[in-house]
């Protein structure tokens, strides 16, 4: 994240694709050919957007982001400080924060990334079962190539999740996915549990 911020405060303007009516930008953008930013899109540069992407309508592409070839950034997308790999889709009314996103991913519509801890302390990963401190306040995730989240599902700071893997709808995910994993989140049985101890 550090390396990709660096490297955009350094990109002039060039607009190759398509910005429709009623956009907003500040600072530097670069917008691949092909490209499509919609209706209602507000971009904070620098921001790099690839070739053949469609953004919006109505997103926030903030500063620091990175966007590949081939994706799909769904409308009322807030995407922050990120890498986002080629040919990834991020559907409606997401947020990514300080995170990046591998190839060929698809997040579904509410996915969340929370990036910032409650105690504001700066935010650890456990990296081949070792606990590390990142040294940063704000962080999100890491997802691999080819994974897919289904609706409402939350990610918490500093969580590594593997490639190929599926994590099911309204799953909240506190703890690193190894590859080709399909995850549930327990909630129903937590709550089947807690309503027989009230009987």
């Amino acid at each position: 994240l550090e390396a990709n911020e660096y490297l955009l405060k350094k990109i002039k303007t060039k607009i190759r694709g398509k910005i429709d009516k009623n956009c907003k930008s500040s600072g530097s953008l670069i917008v691949g050919k092909g490209s499509l930013l919609k209706s209602g899109t507000h971009i904070k540069g620098p921001v790099y957007i690839g070739k053949n992407c469609q953004i919006g309508p109505n997103c926030y592409i903030r500063d620091s982001t990175t966007i590949g070839d081939n994706c799909r950034i769904g409308n009322g997308v807030e995407i922050k400080n990120s890498i986002i790999g080629d040919n990834t889709n991020i559907s409606h009314l997401s947020y990514i924060g300080d995170s990046i996103v591998g190839e060929n991913c698809n997040l579904g519509a509410g996915t969340i990334t929370a990036n910032i801890r409650f105690d504001r302390k700066t935010i650890t990963s456990v990296v081949k079962k070792k606990l590390i401190n990142t040294e940063r306040k704000k962080f999100g995730c890491v997802l691999g190539n080819n994974t897919q989240t289904g609706i409402n599902v939350s990610l918490m700071p500093g969580v590594l999740i593997g490639s190929d893997c599926l994590i099911g709808p309204s799953s909240l995910v506190m703890d690193n996915i190894e590859d080709k994993t399909i995850f549930y989140s327990k909630f129903k049985e937590v709550k089947e549990k807690k309503r027989k101890d009230l009987k």
